[in-house]
C-alpha cells in the first residue's frame, strides 16, 4: 500500500495573517501593565471578574463577540471521588475591552445543576474556539 506522506507544517511569518491581526492588537500591551514596581510576579491590573450565574456569562458573550484575541488558561481538578481522572474545573479568559484596558474572567465549569449555565458555558467556548474572527491564545489547555 502506498505510504502517505506528510505534509509540511505552515510557517506563518508576523506579518501574514492571523499574526498581522494579532501583532496590531497587542502593539500597545506593555509588560509594564502587569508588572508591579514592588515585585518581580506578573499580576493582572485589577482582580479578575468570577462568572458564577447566567446573567454574567450573557454580559461576558457580549463582550467576547466584539475581540479579536483572547487568551485562555484552564484549571483542572480531581473528579470527586474518582482519584484517577480529573475534569475542567475553570477557564480563565483575558482580553482587551473597548478601552484597551485589560479583562479578565475565571468562568466556573463545575455548575452542574443548572442546565441553562451548562448550555451557555458550552455556547461560549464553540464561539471561541469555532470563531473565524478571534484569534486565540491558549495556556495549559
Amino acid at each position: 500500500p502506498a505510504e502517505k506522506i506528510a505534509a509540511p507544517a505552515a510557517i506563518y511569518l508576523l506579518d501574514c495573517e492571523p499574526w498581522k491581526t494579532a501583532c496590531h492588537i497587542v502593539r500597545r500591551l506593555d509588560i509594564a501593565m502587569l508588572e508591579k514596581s514592588d515585585c518581580s510576579v506578573l499580576c493582572l491590573p485589577q482582580l479578575p471578574i468570577f462568572v458564577d450565574t447566567t446573567v454574567q456569562l450573557k454580559m461576558l458573550q457580549q463582550q467576547l463577540n466584539k475581540c479579536h484575541l483572547v487568551a485562555i488558561d484552564t484549571e483542572w481538578c480531581d473528579d470527586q471521588g474518582n482519584e484517577i481522572t480529573s475534569v475542567l474545573s475553570t477557564i480563565q479568559l483575558s482580553f482587551l475591552g473597548d478601552n484597551l484596558e485589560l479583562l479578565a474572567y475565571v468562568v466556573d465549569l463545575r455548575i452542574k445543576e443548572e442546565d441553562e449555565y451548562c448550555k451557555l458555558v458550552r455556547s461560549l467556548i464553540f464561539s471561541i474556539i469555532e470563531s473565524e474572527n478571534i484569534l486565540v491564545l491558549g495556556f495549559s489547555l
